[in-house]
């Protein structure tokens, strides 16, 4: 569940299944109206869901994701929502169930990609908080999560990492641009776990 700029002028929200890997199906259960759904591969297989949503440079986004699973049919729900109002109101993006995936959320973790070959724009954000709620309806802060990012393309690629505080507890994360760009300036390459 992320956001994307995918052009100049073209950015998404996006809401992505996996299937299992071994010939399960992913099925789209229900969508936002405005939402565009397919199947994919290439990095896996199984099926996304994206709406146009014109999000701006420092905006904030939260997303939700809730799973809910169907032992008596082998598989589980997934749902995606998008808000932009600080978690007041919550946009559907998609839901889908995936077969042969009886499943809870689990190993949540933090991405920043970039699958062009154009490097010279900095990519940046901040991420943070981060909470999970089980099925007893009890809910738990995430203190510790994992990075994950687009391979670099060559060792002097920059990219960085790190725990900046404030009231979420946020995480910074960048990739490509000059070393004097950016929010935070990189002097080297970090590990890719944060806690």
């Amino acid at each position: 569940m992320g956001m994307q700029h995918n052009s100049g002028t073209e950015r998404r929200i996006l809401f992505s299944v996996w299937d299992d890997g071994k010939g399960s199906i992913v099925d789209l259960v229900e969508k936002n109206d405005n939402a565009i759904a397919e199947g994919f591969g290439g990095e896996g297989t199984g099926a996304h869901a994206y709406v146009h949503y014109n999000w701006t440079t420092e905006e904030t986004v939260f997303f939700r994701v809730i799973a809910d699973v169907d032992e008596s049919r082998g598989g589980s729900t997934f749902t995606g929502y998008y808000s932009t109002d600080l978690g007041n109101t919550w946009e559907l993006v998609a839901s889908f169930f995936a077969q042969k995936q009886p499943i809870w959320l689990r190993y949540p973790y933090d991405f920043l990609e970039n699958f062009g070959s154009y490097q010279s724009a900095i990519r940046e954000g901040f991420y943070g908080n981060y909470s999970i709620t089980d099925t007893d309806d009890n809910t738990y802060k995430i203190d510790s999560t994992y990075f994950i990012r687009t391979k670099l393309l060559k060792p002097t690629d920059l990219w960085k990492q790190k725990i900046v505080g404030g009231p979420g507890n946020e995480i910074y994360m960048r990739i490509d641009g000059t070393k004097e760009q950016g929010i935070y300036r990189p002097p080297s390459n970090p590990p890719t776990q944060i806690a």
